[in-house]
């Protein structure tokens, strides 16, 4: 199994939703969190439908990044909430792990080379190093598996109400 390129862009995405609610998530989390729900939790990324205003002569790919107003449809985010509760629902099993199964957990699951890489930052910084940390980052996913799990959404774009006028909603 082999991690992502790590990112440090932490600028904010909006997502925003059939309701007009709003969430902001860092793109490095949000890449992360995609991540962890299809490499640990068996999420399978549908893809996304293209923004509003999409060109018909550019073929859209059904990418989630850069955030352009593409949309995520309700069985994606639906899926994508699911793999997310089973990934939470990971961190807290691992947290209670002692030291030395989780490093051996980590050798066996990671390639050689990325369990080089990541298990000394896992085993100062992951879960069950810090309480306080963990409890911050269960919130957080418990926030976005809330989002998520309310259906389609755009990525990067304003609520219809900051754009002044009814904006097309996404499908479901």
């Amino acid at each position: 199994m082999e991690l992502p390129p790590v990112s440090t862009d932490t600028t904010p995405i909006r997502l925003v939703n059939l309701t007009d609610e709003s969430l902001e998530i860092p793109t490095n989390l949000l890449a992360a969190a995609r991540w962890f729900a299809s490499t640990l939790s068996g999420w399978q990324p549908a893809g996304t439908q293209p923004p509003a205003r999409w060109p018909d002569n550019n073929p859209w790919q059904g990418e989630y990044e850069p955030p352009l107003g593409q949309v995520v449809t309700a069985e994606d985010a639906a899926a994508l909430a699911e793999a997310l509760i089973q990934s939470s629902a990971m961190f807290e099993a691992v947290a209670r792990l002692p030291a030395a199964e989780k490093e051996a957990a980590l050798m066996e699951t990671l390639s050689p080379g990325t369990a080089a890489k990541v298990t000394p930052t896992v085993m100062k910084y992951g879960p069950g190093q810090s309480v306080p940390r963990d409890f911050r980052m269960h919130v957080m996913l418990e926030s976005w598996i809330e989002f998520f799990g309310k259906g389609a959404f755009r990525v990067g774009e304003a609520s219809r109400a900051e754009q002044g006028a009814p904006a097309d909603r996404p499908r479901e």
